[in-house]
């Protein structure tokens, strides 16, 4: 019955979660995911490879060996959480940055024999970042290179920010 209970539980939070939950038995280096991998990455369920090998092949070339010698380090190890951002290939060939996270499940000798984690899908979050970085790099050009002074004063009457002409024309560089 306790068995039947937590069953329900881990099928009810897979299904509750945007997440791709996977659950990677160490011994036998199989994987199973939960319905993510494919409405986060649309890969259909025949596509999924059975063991962590598929996993790693669809990580970035140029994130591989980070990952997988990071998750390593930390199965290895007493350690028993891992977290990693890398990117990661979509059915369609494009690349998504994800946020993965795991814990490592150990046996009573202390050896891993189990890990579970998730992987979300962070990409909008990393392109409006890339965006905002860009845009606040523009509009520093534009006020750093204006011909006028331009100055930000907060609601107290202090300057926040100031350019480098209106620093000039007032002497304080």
């Amino acid at each position: 019955e306790a068995l039947v209970k937590s069953e329900l539980q881990y099928r009810l939070v897979a299904q509750a979660t945007f997440d791709a939950i996977w659950d990677w038995d160490l011994v036998s280096n199989s994987v199973e995911w939960n319905d993510g991998i494919q409405s986060l990455f649309g890969y259909k369920p025949d596509a999924v490879g059975p063991d962590a090998a598929w996993w790693i092949a669809n990580i970035h070339p140029e994130d591989r060996a980070r990952v997988v010698n990071g998750i390593h380090t930390v199965i290895d190890s007493a350690v028993s959480l891992w977290s990693e951002e890398y990117r990661y290939r979509c059915s369609d060939g494009t690349y998504a940055m994800v946020t993965d996270r795991g814990s490592v499940v150990h046996d009573e000798t202390g050896k891993a024999i189990r890990m579970v984690g998730a992987m979300n899908d962070i990409t909008e979050r990393k392109q409006a970042e890339e965006a905002l970085r860009e845009s606040e790099e523009h509009l520093r050009f534009v006020t750093d290179n204006s011909p006028v002074g331009i100055a930000h004063c907060d609601q107290k009457q202090r300057y926040k920010f100031v350019n480098r002409h209106f620093a000039e024309m007032f002497g304080l560089q």
